[in-house]
């Protein structure tokens, strides 16, 4: 049985609809079954043992909901510490879901697993993801998957991709920061789906990049969703970037080697996805 920590999330959401699909043996621990900041023994809670754990619940930092705050990560570690002295205690396989914005996107090249992480990480809620990752490696059936952005069609307007996406279907202007040159690595949920599930089935332990091949930069991915919106413009901005010269350039040959995992979805197949499911809901 494979348990699922933040499955009703960005990623969760698409990794249960992969385990229905397949009908495999699952199940997704909610918050009003355990809050996780706050329990205390996870085994207690679950019933049945599971084989696997695939660990994705965080208190991720949202402007409408969370604030990237000391207490916030505070919650974060106590969420992994519950779910790791779980795994413990079942002996399970133990998945958990880091992300690539760890890794200094100053670096030219493709950032493999070994590349040098940010000296001062800007955000508490990366600094606790760091800290869970240090905790999940040392135990021998843990493995940590650091995944770039997501993308979906359930993801908030705050994210980039898709306030350019419902700016552009609703024929606005696609304001870019800066020259529009600063890079991010959007990966289709469905791709990174695929792996969690390949990680659970894997005897490897590490940690492994989760990515698209192919980073894209500001400019380019609004104009691909201009055309394949089929309305909206791009505007240049007199306001900078903050992130300006920021790369996203990442490393997948250890997850193609050791887990059997290359992503098969185009950034254009998951606009495509989104912009059917956004005009279908309307």
């Amino acid at each position: 049985m494979i348990l699922v920590t933040g499955g009703s999330g960005v990623i969760g959401s698409d990794f249960v609809d992969l385990l229905q699909r397949l009908d495999l043996d699952h199940q997704l621990l909610s918050r009003s079954e355990a809050d996780l900041s706050k329990c205390g023994d996870l085994t207690d809670v679950v019933a049945a043992k599971p084989t696997s754990v695939v660990h994705l619940a965080a208190a991720v930092p949202s402007r409408s909901l969370i604030s990237d705050s000391d207490a916030s990560a505070e919650a974060t570690r106590r969420i992994d510490r519950c779910v790791l002295r779980a795994a413990l205690k079942w002996k399970a396989r133990l998945v958990y879901a880091s992300g690539c914005s760890l890794y200094d996107p100053f670096l030219p090249g493709k950032n493999a697993e070994d590349a040098p992480l940010q000296k001062s990480l800007p955000s508490p809620y990366l600094r606790a993801k760091l800290d869970g990752e240090r905790q999940i490696l040392n135990y021998e059936s843990g493995l940590v998957l650091r995944i770039s952005a997501p993308l979906a069609s359930n993801l908030p307007d705050t994210v980039v991709a898709m306030r350019f996406l419902r700016t552009a279907l609703a024929g606005g202007v696609l304001e870019l920061l800066g020259s529009g040159s600063r890079q991010q690595n959007y990966l289709d949920t469905r791709d990174i789906a695929d792996c969690l599930l390949l990680a659970t089935k894997s005897s490897a332990s590490g940690i492994f990049n989760v990515a698209s091949d192919q980073p894209i930069t500001m400019r380019a991915l609004a104009n691909v969703i201009i055309s394949h919106a089929g309305s909206g413009i791009v505007k240049s901005s007199s306001r900078s970037d903050p992130r300006e010269g920021h790369s996203a350039n990442y490393s997948n040959e250890k997850s193609r080697r050791s887990l059997g995992w290359s992503p098969i979805f185009s950034l254009e197949d998951s606009i495509d996805t989104i912009i059917r499911r956004i005009r279908a809901a309307h």
